[in-house]
């Protein structure tokens, strides 16, 4: 049950400031409008943790996504090795995609690409593949942190 339902309580909202710097960037906008669907301009602390569910759901795929890459690779720098078919240092969604079909991972992989792809260029670097490494116990190895 959840803690306000019956106890009298109020939820807190949050609303959304008119002429703010949320409201001028459009991928806040848009995140906001997921988060209040009836179009209302606030959302409840109920709404707002849909934001939590839908990050836990993330970092689970990813576990999932490295420890199969556990399961078929000796460690995380093949695995790199294996994704990035091109050796070019980074690798595109497609490319992405092409790689796990191959290896026989048919997980959710756009939000992993996605999270993985941190400045939103639409690739994922080696250093930014690092991140995967927090997902597992085996520590990045100092020449690979530099890069």
């Amino acid at each position: 049950m959840s803690p306000l339902r019956g106890s009298g309580a109020r939820a807190r909202v949050t609303r959304l400031p008119r002429r703010s710097k949320v409201a001028a960037d459009s991928g806040n906008r848009n995140i906001f409008r997921y988060l209040d669907p009836s179009g209302e301009g606030q959302v409840s602390e109920m709404e707002w943790g849909v934001l939590d569910s839908i990050f836990k759901e993330i970092r689970f795929s990813i576990g999932e996504f490295v420890g199969f890459l556990d399961r078929t690779f000796d460690n995380l720098d093949d695995a790199w090795d294996f994704l990035d078919d091109d050796s070019s240092g980074a690798m595109d969604y497609q490319e992405f995609t092409d790689a796990c079909k191959s290896i026989g991972f048919f997980g959710p992989g756009r939000p992993i690409f996605s999270y993985l792809d941190k400045d939103d260029e639409g690739t994922v670097s080696l250093q930014e593949f690092q991140v995967v490494r927090t997902f597992h116990d085996e520590p990045v190895p100092p020449e690979k942190e530099e890069q």
